[in-house]
């Protein structure tokens, strides 16, 4: 997860979060395996900005990234 966010602070991530800076980390769901996380990421880039909301909402309720972790990672 750290180093996922400090690439995409870097610029060196996805075009979109590239362009579109994250402001701050809405959750951090665990997943079995990376292999697993980044199917669900697929599906996740597929759904519609609707269903990506929802989810963000639902996630962020079930796997919420406490204030520390948050300044750890200098988010906000």
């Amino acid at each position: 997860l750290d180093r996922r966010i400090t690439t995409h602070r870097k610029g060196r991530g996805a075009l979109f979060t590239r362009i579109n800076q994250p402001q701050r980390l809405l959750t951090a769901k665990p997943y079995p395996s990376q292999r697993e996380a980044r199917q669900i990421e697929a599906q996740v880039k597929r759904m519609p900005t609707s269903g990506k909301r929802l989810l963000a909402h639902l996630w962020s309720e079930q796997y919420p990234v406490d204030e520390r972790t948050q300044k750890a990672l200098a988010l906000e």
